[in-house]
């Protein structure tokens, strides 16, 4: 049973090597170009930026919003606006 065990090991090992190296021979890796990956990387945090940005807008949008629902003809109830 032992020697079953040890066969079938072996042989998954030598099957696994052959499509291993069968597949990794097959692609070429791809050339990749360092500028564009640096653009991509700026653009990407431009964008995070520009995301934060337009939340801290919205935020106070919907203040003003909010208070122009609570007026009454009074400053009671208003909240002030953050800006910047």
């Amino acid at each position: 049973m032992i020697f079953l065990y040890t066969l079938f090991s072996v042989l998954c090992l030598c099957i696994g090597f052959y499509f291993g190296y069968k597949l990794g021979d097959a692609k070429e890796l791809p050339d990749v170009n360092p500028i564009k990956v640096a653009n991509k990387v700026t653009t990407e945090v431009s964008n995070i930026k520009k995301k934060k940005e337009r939340s801290k807008e919205l935020n106070e949008l919907n203040q003003i919003l909010k208070n122009i629902d609570r007026f009454d003809g009074t400053g009671q109830g208003q909240i002030p606006i953050k800006k910047g």
